[in-house]
């Protein structure tokens, strides 16, 4: 093999990397990376790496198909605005990486403004530029582990301030529109949750429902809850503890929040 900017052979002890779209070899030195930045690549076999020929084509490509919206994300306050309406997706990801090369495309067909998602599967140094569609931000709460995780995706355009959360696996986020604010958590409840983190979660739900009560709420997320029925909010199987079942339904009525899936998301059960 040679390196393509110095036309040599690679040694055997010598660092090199191969970019993910062209597939040809470079010294490490030849392309300037620090060796942090190419330990995090030859390490995680999910984090792409173009040369700057390649970086450069994909680039001009983005700029080619979409030339109706500005190139640049806005991230200047003074230029952000308020919402009329909104299109909202709810959604699993199961790793959030590998679906990015889709989501472009995905969010464009269907006009997408808001994403609340789980699973996203994002490790902390994992940045949002790398896996997010242009003219988008996000707000994200990853864990240690690369698994589970939530996400609120939004137009890079619009007016949107993080509020914190206390617990894991729940960010919210006020969306301002012309009339009453926006309040949007994503949540995700994993099957593996302990009786102390199934508790921290449905307090957290209930402290924001009780702080915003005068404004528009969404929660959205995977719950992980095919033992209930949402059309009568009963219990109609016990994979899970009835406790537990309880335990979520109680927090549901009392909030005042209402199902608004009413078909299916895995098998014969909603679990969002």
């Amino acid at each position: 093999m040679i390196c393509q900017p110095c036309k040599q052979p690679f040694k055997q002890d010598e660092n090199a990397i191969a970019c993910d779209t062209c597939d040809q070899w470079f010294h490490q030195i030849c392309v300037s990376m620090d060796i942090e930045t190419f330990i995090r690549h030859t390490n995680d076999v999910d984090i792409p790496w173009h040369c700057s020929d390649c970086t450069n084509l994909l680039e001009n490509e983005n700029r080619e198909s979409d030339t109706d919206v500005a190139i640049q994300p806005d991230n200047n306050e003074k230029n952000k605005k308020k919402v009329d309406k909104l299109r909202i997706l709810v959604c699993n990801f199961q790793s959030i990486w590998s679906k990015r090369n889709s989501l472009e495309k995905f969010f464009k067909d269907h006009q997408i403004d808001v994403v609340i998602g789980s699973e996203s599967h994002l490790k902390e140094r994992t940045k949002n530029s790398e896996f997010l569609p242009p003219h988008y931000l996000a707000e994200r709460r990853d864990r240690e582990d690369g698994k589970g995780g939530v996400i609120i995706i939004y137009r890079d355009w619009m007016k949107v301030d993080q509020i914190p959360n206390k617990v894991p696996e729940i960010v919210t986020v006020k969306i301002q529109t012309h009339q009453k604010p926006v309040i949007v958590s994503a949540c995700y409840r994993s099957m593996y949750n302990s009786k102390e983190q199934n508790k921290q979660l449905t307090e957290e739900i209930t402290d924001i429902c009780k702080k915003y009560k005068n404004h528009h709420l969404w929660i959205g997320g995977d719950f992980n809850l095919p033992d209930i029925d949402w059309n009568t909010n009963s219990i109609t199987s016990n994979q899970y503890s009835k406790e537990l079942n309880e335990q979520y339904l109680e927090v549901f009525e009392t909030s005042g929040l209402h199902q608004m899936v009413n078909f299916t998301t895995r098998k014969k059960a909603i679990l969002d």
